[in-house]
């Protein structure tokens, strides 16, 4: 839901993107990440949990071996969190709506840049 609320908001400012949604990891289908990745030259990997080892990781690799294109990767960064309201964590870690929209801002201008 938040990456379709941002996705709006960055429409709103002429920066338009695809949302893919990756329900399970394993096995990891390399074919259809390499195909999004040459449509679209730059990846976000939103995750809500660590990264290290989740679907960034697994686009990275995809990436390494693939299609070099930039990727940002938003979700916790190998910490343990602390308890609470789903919500209220999200925006603590970094994984609110404005976050994801100044990530992707960022990574459209390193990609112009």
């Amino acid at each position: 839901m938040r990456a379709l609320k941002a996705a709006e908001d960055l429409k709103q400012e002429k920066i338009f993107i695809t949302i893919v949604n990756v329900p399970t990891l394993k096995p990891v289908n390399k074919e259809a990440i390499a195909q999004h990745l040459e449509s679209n030259k730059l990846v976000i990997a939103l995750e809500d949990h660590n990264i290290i080892g989740g679907l960034g990781s697994a686009i990275a690799e995809t990436i390494a071996e693939e299609i070099p294109v930039p990727l940002l990767r938003i979700g916790l960064r190998d910490k343990y969190p602390e308890s609470g309201e789903s919500e209220q964590l999200l925006d603590h870690y970094g994984m609110g709506i404005p976050d994801i929209v100044n990530a992707a801002k960022r990574v459209f201008q390193k990609k112009r840049g």
